[in-house]
């Protein structure tokens, strides 16, 4: 288990209060690489550029789109075929 600290403000969309999230492997993945890095600047982009994909990885998150790219994939199918899942 790892914790993320994002300074208030710093991204809007998100909510205020803490949160414990189920996360894709690959957010977890990015998270371990960004504990392994220690306080990042947001101004030097090879280090923003992480941080910008788990934002964007827990927006997702919070409007409720699934874990994985697998579960979008037969998500989508199933609305082909016209069935649920």
């Amino acid at each position: 288990m790892r914790t993320l600290y994002v300074k208030p403000g710093l991204v809007k969309s998100l909510p205020r209060d803490c949160r414990l999230v189920n996360v894709s492997p690959l957010l977890n993945e990015l998270i371990l690489h960004i504990c392994g890095c220690g306080a990042l600047r947001t101004r030097v982009g090879w280090q923003r550029h992480p941080l910008d994909v788990i934002f964007d990885q827990l927006r997702a998150i919070q409007y409720g789109a699934p874990a994985t790219c697998g579960s979008f994939r037969s998500e989508s199918a199933a609305r082909r075929r016209g069935t649920d899942g």
